[in-house]
């Protein structure tokens, strides 16, 4: 579900995504699991964490799991961004914590080298789990 909204406009887009899954009957869910999964997808597609929209997501789901969603949706994020959709380029990238640094190891040779929007992706994963550093390291 992480590419459900592809086909709206970007600047509208996070929005579009959370309220269609928290009312998307189709998905056999419960409330509070509808909830989860629109923050994350919100998240996912770079909203903003403070819009009054996420009143709905806050009524269902407890301060953890609020975390919890929004640090999935930027890890979606960042996955997408190395990615491009090709699970492949996934395959050979390490995430990991080292102390208070979260890094992404990246193969040398690969088809996406680190860039600017890698390294913000990094960067607001790694806070959204109170992370306070971020490195890209080429293996």
């Amino acid at each position: 579900m992480s590419d459900v909204g592809w086909r709206y406009h970007p600047d509208y887009r996070a929005e579009h995504i959370l309220l269609r899954i928290l009312r998307a009957q189709e998905l056999c869910i419960e409330h509070f699991e509808r909830a989860f999964i629109g923050r994350a997808l919100y998240s996912r597609y770079g909203g903003s964490k403070n819009a009054g929209i996420l009143n709905y997501t806050r009524q269902l789901l407890s301060e953890e799991r609020v975390h919890m969603a929004d640090a999935l949706g930027r890890a979606l994020r960042l996955a997408y961004t190395l990615s491009g959709g090709d699970p492949q380029m996934l395959e050979v990238t390490v995430l990991k914590r080292e102390e208070d640094c979260l890094v992404l190891q990246i193969p040398a040779d690969a088809a996406v080298p680190p860039g600017q929007m890698i390294e913000k992706r990094l960067s607001s994963l790694a806070s959204a789990l109170n992370i306070s550093r971020s490195d890209i390291r080429q293996v």
